[in-house]
């Protein structure tokens, strides 16, 4: 009920919002492509969608980041929930893009009749396309990412922004690792889980 009047999205586009929210990259944009080319959100609907429904899941937030990389599951906390409300701050803002756009009608989401054995083949092939695409472009980025920082003759600061800008967990895992304050840390790393690099945007496309 909260889609139409907070972000001016049909109602159906909930589910790319929420799945975005609990499974992570690159889910909720997934998701809400697959509502567009199913005609459940038109085109401008789908781009409101996409700035906000794109965003990292609470396991890796809360485990690998909170408590793997800082040891406090407070930290995790701190930056997950900034993360949402800075999805939901982005959403409420892109409610005005394109506002007098044509709207999809109001309709409920529903799926064909398939068998088991249908349903298990295309749930197989798209979860194995969409683990090559997102370990192609994470080995990508990453080996870009260490060969610029090899190239350049830079302090570890920028080291870390420039490895987060292209693979954002080598990059995360960078930040925890300089000799900063704890604030400052989690600042960038908010920052680097907004983003999400260039890695995170190769898989969307």
């Amino acid at each position: 009920p909260i889609m139409k009047p907070l972000f001016n999205i049909n109602p159906t586009g909930s589910a790319a919002f929420i799945l975005g929210l609990v499974s992570g990259y690159p889910l909720g944009a997934v998701t809400a492509c697959q509502l567009y080319n199913s005609l459940y959100l038109s085109k401008s609907e789908a781009e409101r969608l996409l700035a906000f429904c794109n965003n990292s899941g609470p396991l890796f937030i809360l485990g690998a980041v909170g408590v793997s990389m800082y040891h406090s599951p407070q930290a995790g906390i701190i930056l997950y929930i900034s993360h949402i409300l800075g999805a939901i701050s982005v959403g409420i803002l892109f409610r005005f893009y394109k506002a007098s756009d044509f709207c999809a009608p109001q309709t409920n989401v529903s799926t064909g009749q398939k068998s088991f054995s249908e349903l298990f083949s295309i749930v197989l092939t798209n979860s194995i396309q969409s683990i090559l695409t997102v370990c192609a472009s994470v080995i990508f980025c990453s080996v870009m990412a260490n060969l610029l920082i090899d190239l350049l003759s830079v302090n570890e600061i920028f080291k870390a922004i420039l490895n987060s800008g292209l693979e954002f967990v080598s990059g995360l895992s960078s930040i925890s690792y300089l000799d900063i304050n704890l604030f400052s840390k989690l600042v960038m790393s908010a920052g680097v889980c907004a983003f999400a690099g260039i890695s995170v945007h190769m898989q969307v496309m």
